[in-house]
């Protein structure tokens, strides 16, 4: 249409942003589709505009909000632009995970809400019938999408939140393109009234709505996608545990616990799946067999125990009829009941073959034991179920009591009052929760009750065990008699799940009730409740709690398990085994399958490598192999008291970047950390570990945080670590620094970051971490007067910078670029430009 005159201009701009609106929708963000719609729109409108400018008429509000919007929009692509890639098809959405498999893009954004109701219809007829799908898809694919099939067919919660839910979507089935859905828009699908309805309800929409994915800002939506995956596991996982508390299962089957993953698993490189047991015991037989001898199935389930500490050394072993070397005595358990004992366990639990250390480890230290030591990850890994036997645990009355009393305060917690038409679906009531207070007085097994500080039983305070848990979460805690620890309806209760329990009634236990904030969104709900101001009075509350609850947190508290389970990277298994008892002055062996570093120990030992060998260490690993080889079989000193110097090397070059990625509460900036750097006296800053041992031996893990793509920057190579636990750097990658750094950038735009660091005489002890506006300024307030802290970089991940703070005197010579440093925290940079390298000539210290 001709404009004839100035009346006209307006309300055709009105009628282009009207248009441009409906429209911009139809097309994934940044799409060869989407620039080529943009490219003719915008032109359109600069025409329009151009009019409004000759007739000097002036820009109207709704205008300037489009321009923004554009400017903010390529300013996004110009940030985040992140096409997805095929290795990257295991963390992307269910719907669109399924679209690759098949081949094609089914994805109806204009009918949204059709396309979602049709994707999830489609992905549980493929799921159900084509394995070779179900393979394609990753561990966190489908815990995501088991969980919330559970959520749908009401597995564990009110039939009638889901049957709400589900009319919700039906009911909008033929709706056309509405963008984005809002939360709390979701009124009538109830999802105010229930915590894990809502957690579900939005992770059901990340999965299989249209607009929950742009395939071109791929980092960014995978990060919070995994995130939210994660969040609803957790959200899911207590919903379960504590349903069962209260209700029956709602159909003849029950349910198990679902998977809860932050990231996708180091584990999957480590251990052969075609290496085996060279023995396991024969509950038949009676006897100690070789694995190659079994003919028919081998299947076999590992037993995790404890008992190094009491060894009975000046006692000769025992002869145990059936094995074939004598079996160490201890003063926990008679060795020689272990023969029934297992074949009773075998009984119960289906299984033929038992591998345990004792009857399946040669115990005289020869080349044998050596070869079965270096591949427990195999044996662990290979075993169908594996058992924590607590033999210091003589029941589980006072677990139980403490697990149903946390079940009643999360229902209460995580459930508004509603008027449910489901036969016994109530509110926990008052009298209920007061019986099962009064029930959890009785002390919780899993604590020593002797012991002033109410330290964790044995079993957890093992290095050993902590390798065995690691590589078995799944594992099941079975008291002296080898009866199993089960929620109320009979559903063995693994580690991992416990753990994770514990970590979430920490939060969510601490109030009396849900907080003013609703469940429509159940991350801005967690977000409200982790911030709340009165969050640290909630805390300090924990001490009124009933004696096995409180024990159990505790126990949570002291043994970090929550932490190995959830974040699962190398680094935070290195500082919960600081923490751990070895027997040995050699704790490498007791750990490294765990993390799969196991060469440095085949080298030492003249062991034939296998191919567990990494393809990431296989460069120059020959020659270091070599090297060691034609070391003088000498006792070697270890890194403060701790490790062998190749085990760390080997794990440097392994991890990388998330080697270092951890803080230390021991660490403070007084004056003697000070005469320490003056004197270039190690300290071990930078290491995951440290020469003190025990339940408060200072380190701590890394932030919690999903991993997508991570690129390590290129000067940690250059890193080497010393035998005296200093790191030397020969390059570095600077984010930002304080301002008496001769290098520091005056003219920047701020840096927002989390951190978690230590501060002008004491640490700033919390595992929650601080978030500042401006990196540098906090630099400033932390590096005081007399110092000079460096935000270095270790990783990139999702145009975000992680990294670590460095810490050093002023009073060196500011043009020296021989520099001696403290590691004093870590960070995440909101920071997306690429960090230059500069050379450096730094011992961290």
């Amino acid at each position: 249409m001709e404009l004839n005159d100035a009346d006209d201009v307006l309300p055709q701009l009105w009628q282009w942003m009207r248009s441009y609106n409906n429209d911009s929708g139809k097309h994934y963000l940044f799409s060869p589709e989407w620039e080529a719609f943009q490219e003719v729109r915008w032109q359109h409108y600069e025409a329009l505009d151009s009019r409004r400018l000759n007739f000097h008429i002036p820009i109207s509000s709704r205008q300037k909000v489009m321009e923004n919007l554009r400017a903010e929009i390529l300013q996004l692509k110009a940030q985040n632009y992140s096409p997805l890639k095929e290795a990257l098809y295991e963390l992307c959405p269910l719907a669109i995970r399924m679209d690759k498999f098949e081949g094609h893009d089914s994805q109806n954004r204009m009918y949204p809400w059709k396309s979602l109701l049709e994707n999830w219809s489609r992905f549980q007829a493929l799921f159900s019938s084509n394995d070779e799908f179900q393979r394609c898809l990753s561990v966190s694919q489908r815990a995501s999408f088991l969980l919330l099939k559970d959520w749908w067919e009401a597995s564990y919660c009110d039939p009638y939140l889901t049957r709400k839910a589900r009319e919700w979507f039906e009911q909008r089935r033929e709706t056309l393109d509405e963008g984005r859905p809002l939360l709390i828009e979701a009124a009538d699908a109830k999802t105010n009234f229930s915590l894990y309805h809502a957690s579900c309800f939005e992770l059901f929409l990340l999965e299989f709505h249209p607009y929950a994915w742009e395939p071109y800002l791929c980092l960014i939506h995978l990060q919070s996608l995994q995130f939210r995956r994660y969040r609803a596991g957790c959200h899911a996982l207590v919903q379960r545990i504590s349903y069962a508390s209260l209700f029956r299962p709602a159909s003849g089957t029950t349910p198990g616990f679902p998977t809860v993953l932050l990231n996708k698993t180091e584990w999957a490189r480590i251990g052969n799946p075609t290496d085996h047991p060279g023995y396991l015991w024969d509950t038949e037989l009676r006897r100690t067999v070789m694995f190659d001898s079994i003919t028919g199935n081998s299947d076999y389930i590992c037993v995790s125990h404890t008992w190094g500490r009491w060894r009975r050394k000046h006692m000769p072993g025992a002869k145990i009829p059936g094995v074939d070397w004598r079996v160490p005595r201890n003063s926990r358990f008679n060795v020689k009941d272990l023969p029934y004992q297992l074949t009773r366990l075998g009984t119960r639990l289906g299984h033929r073959y038992i591998w345990i250390d004792l009857f399946c480890i040669p115990q005289d230290g020869s080349q044998e034991a050596k070869t079965e030591i270096q591949r427990q990850a195999s044996i662990f890994r290979g075993c169908r179920a594996s058992i924590a036997w607590l033999n210091d645990v003589e029941s589980w009355d006072g677990v139980t009591k403490g697990l149903k009393w946390f079940s009643l305060k999360l229902q209460m917690n995580t459930i508004r009052d509603y008027d449910s038409p489901t036969p016994g679906h109530r509110p926990v009531t008052a009298m209920q929760l007061d019986a099962a207070t009064l029930a959890a007085q009785a002390p919780a097994e899993l604590c020593q009750h002797r012991s002033p500080l109410e330290e964790p039983i044995s079993w957890f305070s093992s290095l050993w065990t902590l390798q065995e848990a690691v590589l078995c979460p799944d594992i099941t805690l079975c008291s002296r008699d080898w009866t199993q620890l089960t929620d109320d309806w009979g559903v063995a209760i693994s580690l991992q799940s416990l753990m994770v329990f514990l970590n979430e009634c920490h939060d969510q236990c601490i109030t009396e009730g849900p907080i003013h904030e609703s469940f429509f969104s159940a991350s801005k709900y967690s977000n409200a409740l982790m911030s709340d101001p009165d969050r640290r009075q909630w805390i300090a509350g924990i001490e009124s709690w009933p004696t096995a609850a409180r024990q159990l947190q505790h126990l949570r508290d002291l043994t970090r398990l929550d932490n190995v389970f959830i974040n699962r990277s190398p680094a935070v298994i290195c500082t919960n085994a600081n923490i751990r008892y070895c027997e040995s002055k050699e704790r490498a062996p007791a750990i490294m399958s765990a993390l799969g570093v196991t060469e440095w120990y085949k080298a030492r030992n003249l062991l034939t490598p296998t191919s567990t060998s990494n393809p990431r260490t296989s460069k120059g690993m020959f020659r270091f192999l070599k090297s060691v080889r034609q070391r003088k079989r000498t006792t070697q000193p270890l890194v403060l008291d701790m490790y062998p110097l190749e085990f760390l090397a080997e794990a440097h070059r392994l991890f990388g970047a998330s080697f270092f990625e951890t803080a230390s509460y021991t660490v403070s900036l007084n004056d003697e950390a000070k005469a320490s750097l003056r004197n270039e006296q190690s300290m071990g800053t930078m290491l995951p570990f440290t020469k003190k041992q025990g339940w408060h031996s200072g380190v701590i893990g890394s932030f919690e945080h999903t991993k997508v793509q991570v690129v390590d920057h290129a000067s940690v190579a250059t890193w080497g670590i010393c035998q005296d636990g200093s790191v030397a750097m020969e390059s570095i990658g600077c984010v930002c620094s304080s301002s008496k750094d001769p290098n520091c950038q005056i003219t920047r735009r701020p840096i927002k970051a989390s951190v978690l660091a230590a501060g002008q005489g004491q640490f700033r002890h919390t595992r929650e971490s601080k978030l500042c506006d401006d990196l540098a300024i906090f630099l400033d307030e932390t590096a005081g007067t007399d110092g000079i802290v460096y935000a270095i970089t270790l990783y990139e991940d999702c145009h975000r910078q992680h990294g670590i703070l460095l810490y050093s005197l002023a009073e060196q010579e500011p043009s020296a670029s021989r520099r001696s440093l403290m590691k004093i925290g870590v960070f995440i940079a909101h920071e997306w430009d690429s960090i230059d390298t500069r050379s450096v000539d730094w011992t961290v210290l």
